[in-house]
C-alpha cells in the first residue's frame, strides 16, 4: 500500500489536466445490506451515490465488437480510491441527461485507476 500512497497524488494531477474531459457524475451502486445476527433478516438493498471526476474515452478500434466491448460504448477511468469501494458490473453512472450501465470492470494490481466499460441505456 505504500506504493499507492506515493503514486496517487501523482494520478490525481494527471486528472486535473484533463480538466475538460473528466466531468463530474453521479456514479450509483446497490449496496446489499448484512443479515441481521439476532433477527437473522436483512434489510433492503440501499442505493449509494457518489459524485466523482471521471474521464470518458473511446475504445479502440481493435476492442470493438471483439468480445464485451460494442460500437458506441465508452471506456470510463476514474481514481481508485474516489468511490471508497470497489465498482461493480451493472453500477451506473448519470451524466447530465445520459445513464450509462457499467459491463466491464479492469483496474491494475494495486487499484490505482479503474477502467470502466460503461453502456448507455
Amino acid at each position: 500500500m505504500e506504493l499507492k500512497k506515493s503514486i496517487l497524488p501523482g494520478v490525481r494531477a494527471a486528472f486535473n489536466l484533463f480538466e475538460d474531459l473528466s466531468p463530474t457524475v453521479d456514479y450509483q451502486t446497490i449496496q446489499i445490506n448484512p443479515v441481521d445476527p439476532d433477527t437473522g433478516e436483512a434489510p433492503p438493498p440501499s442505493t449509494l451515490i457518489k459524485r466523482v471526476k471521471v474521464i470518458f474515452d473511446t475504445y479502440s478500434f481493435d476492442r470493438i465488437n471483439t468480445g464485451q466491448v460494442r460500437e458506441g460504448d465508452f471506456k470510463v477511468i476514474l481514481v481508485g480510491d474516489d468511490l471508497g469501494f470497489e465498482p461493480s458490473i451493472d453500477d451506473t453512472i448519470i451524466r447530465g441527461t445520459k445513464t450509462f450501465k457499467i459491463f466491464l470492470v479492469e483496474t491494475d494490481p494495486i487499484k490505482l485507476v479503474y477502467e470502466l466499460g460503461a453502456r448507455e441505456i
